[in-house]
């Protein structure tokens, strides 16, 4: 018969800026003369896979200045997971800890998954999950799968971090629920063609314009290891 408890719910309000993302093309008029189609085509897809390499670049590891966004592995809030002092090898033990960072904050929900480089995605296809087991933690038979959830890997997940003696040497892991990265994208792509800039060369100057912006709308949700090292 006693009253319940009453909670509230806390919504923070979060800010997404539009940040100019640039790819500019130059084309010789010699190749646009040629009769095929594939090769507008190409070009065109060229354009749209650099506009979409700069989007995950930033959402990845961008620094949140000098007109980046910030990306998962700058934003402040994430779980850490740390191998060493110069950094280290990954193990098994290390890919089950990132798991367990999220579980640790009631975040193991959504489209969980684990992203490196390929570099690491390599070696974890080489590396032992223990001693004399004969089972690795990337496996042939489910390549794309790793402790239970999705594992893919970009290059764009930065091999060159620094970790004490470790310089420029070091790569990242990182886990968590995808679906609390956002995208934000204001009014679509803008393409400008100039045919006079260029001319006396006689080329023609493409220019692709969006305007978007990253961000990690739950930090709790993504973890990270930030000194991975490979032999």
């Amino acid at each position: 018969g006693e009253s319940a408890t009453v909670s509230k719910a806390n919504y923070a309000k979060a800010t997404m800026t539009p940040h100019r993302n640039t790819v500019k093309m130059a084309v010789s008029k010699d190749l646009l003369r040629q009769t095929s189609y594939d090769v507008e085509a190409d070009l065109l897809d060229k354009m749209t896979s650099a506009h979409a390499n700069l989007i995950e670049a930033a959402a990845i590891a961008g620094t949140g200045s000098g007109n980046q966004p910030k990306g998962i592995l700058n934003t402040t809030g994430i779980g850490s997971v740390e191998i060493g002092t110069n950094g280290g090898a990954i193990t098994w033990n290390k890919v089950v800890e990132l798991e367990s960072t999220i579980n640790a904050n009631n975040a193991n929900k959504g489209s969980l998954g684990y992203l490196t480089n390929s570099k690491v995605f390599g070696n974890l296809k080489t590396t032992l999950k223990a001693a004399n087991s004969g089972r690795f933690i990337v496996e042939d038979v489910n390549p794309g799968v790793m402790n239970g959830y999705k594992v893919d890997w970009s290059n764009l997940v930065p091999a060159n971090l620094t970790k004490g003696t470790a310089s420029n040497k070091c790569s990242a892991l990182i886990f968590g629920n995808w679906q609390d990265l956002y995208i934000g994208s204001w009014g679509g792509v803008d393409i400008v063609i100039d045919p006079l800039t260029k001319a006396g060369e006689a080329e023609i100057l493409l220019y692709l314009n969006s305007w978007d912006d990253c961000l990690v709308a739950e930090p709790k949700s993504f973890a990270a290891i930030k000194d991975i090292t490979i032999a």
